[in-house]
């Protein structure tokens, strides 16, 4: 049941733009998929989804990750959290990214599940995401890393 229920969750997502975990809901009860609020976050985390703006400006959910190949190029962040990262810059334990609008929470979560060595935490605003890191020489590393990252899209 729950592996046919996330595999019309993909569906659902690749045909409508689906703003809301209730639109979802929605959408997979007119499919005979009875499920609670709970089951479908439960099923959107497990099936790594964000949300991403689309070009006419509302948010839709996506797979994070498009391929196994772009996950391995982009050092395992998905290709939604990459192109969304406008810039990497870095002072003392302070790492900063700045993404494109609405976008800097999914990047942030993207990157609290990779548990990076030395990365204390994130702190995500609109188009801005702060990175605390355990010292200058870790914060130093870890932009650096993300620069090579995004030079290579």
């Amino acid at each position: 049941m729950k592996k046919s229920r996330q595999q019309k969750i993909l569906e659902i997502i690749s045909q409508y733009n689906v703003e809301t975990q209730d639109e979802l809901i929605e959408y997979l009860q007119k499919e005979n998929f009875h499920v609670t609020q709970a089951t479908v976050s439960r099923d959107i985390r497990e099936l790594d989804l964000i949300k991403i703006t689309t070009p006419q400006g509302v948010y839709k959910y996506t797979r994070a990750h498009s391929s196994e190949r772009d996950r391995k190029r982009e050092g395992g962040l998905g290709n939604a959290v990459v192109g969304a990262v406008i810039s990497v810059d870095f002072a003392q334990n302070i790492i900063v990214l700045k993404t494109s609008p609405g976008m800097s929470d999914a990047v942030a979560v993207e990157i609290d599940r990779r548990s990076i060595p030395g990365i204390l935490g994130c702190v995500a605003g609109d188009d801005t995401i702060i990175i605390v890191a355990a010292d200058s020489e870790t914060a130093r590393h870890v932009g650096a890393n993300m620069r090579d990252i995004l030079s290579g899209i």
